[in-house]
């Protein structure tokens, strides 16, 4: 703690002049990198495909009472465009990347709403902000022009991986395996004095301009720290309304629902094959 401080003191010395907001207010740009492909024989052995790199952009909206986070649909539907002409003109194929993604939050309150889609169904997920078990380093880098300071979620929950197998003759077999799921690496900037960030993630002494979480980065690449108009907070809606640990059920339930149908398209699929 004593070394965050002698970097907090720093700060004044070692970023941007700050603007009449004094880094509480503005709107902030990130893009998505996902190694989708990384490691498969998709990615190793046919370059038609979508590039190993996938990006995608989103806004963040912010100030000191509530922040709201979303698809950045303009600067995507020009990237979309770009690289379907790229695959088509490979021979390949590509598929629009797109999220209905939407995530206010009440910083005054700690409450969220979030509106997210399971299965072509979509649902306005609203509860408090919990409490994340960050551990501030003092590791620094310059993002998007502002000092950071690193922090991290440790890797200390383990799930469950399932991977169904259907033999010739329509047989599942489910194999188990015990995973981590991996750090949680923010950093975040205490001269954007907003406990906010992108999605979920919030509760450190300064925004979140980084994010790092299984092989997906988010990064902060340009913000404008100006007055933001109330209008841009908007509070998603819908009918389907439930808190993030129901949702969480109904999304097991969901995953559930689709492996057995897939086992059963399968043996279907098979006992007409043997006929």
């Amino acid at each position: 703690m004593k070394n965050l401080f002698s970097l907090l003191l720093f700060f004044p010395f070692a970023v941007q002049a700050q603007t009449t907001s004094q880094g509480t207010e503005g709107t902030i740009y990130y893009s998505k990198f996902s190694n989708i492909f990384s490691g498969s024989s998709i990615g190793k052995n046919n370059e038609t495909f979508a590039p190993e790199s996938e990006n995608a952009a989103f806004i963040l909206y912010f100030n000191t009472d509530q922040s709201f986070y979303s698809y950045d649909v303009a600067s995507n539907n020009k990237r979309e465009s770009q690289r379907a002409m790229v695959a088509m003109s490979r021979g390949g194929y590509y598929q629009r990347n797109f999220s209905e993604e939407l995530f206010y939050k009440n910083l005054a309150q700690q409450q969220y709403i979030r509106k997210t889609s399971l299965y072509g169904r979509y649902f306005i997920i609203e509860d408090k902000m919990s409490s994340l078990a960050w551990e501030i380093g003092t590791e620094t880098k310059i993002i998007a022009g502002h000092l950071c300071i690193k922090a991290i979620i440790p890797d200390t929950t383990t799930f469950i991986s399932t991977n169904t197998s259907i033999d010739v003759n329509g047989v599942a077999t489910v194999e188990k395996t015990r995973k981590k799921t991996g750090n949680t690496v923010a950093w975040f900037a205490p001269d954007l004095p907003v406990s906010s960030g992108p999605g979920e993630y919030h509760g450190l002494p300064g925004m979140i301009l980084r994010l790092d979480k299984n092989g997906d980065t988010l990064v902060a690449t340009r913000l404008e720290l100006a007055p933001v108009n109330n209008s841009v907070f908007k509070k998603p809606t819908g009918r389907r309304k439930v808190n993030e640990a129901t949702f969480r059920r109904i999304e097991q339930q969901k995953i559930k629902e689709n492996v057995e149908m897939q086992q059963s398209n399968s043996r279907r699929e098979q006992a007409i094959n043997n006929q």
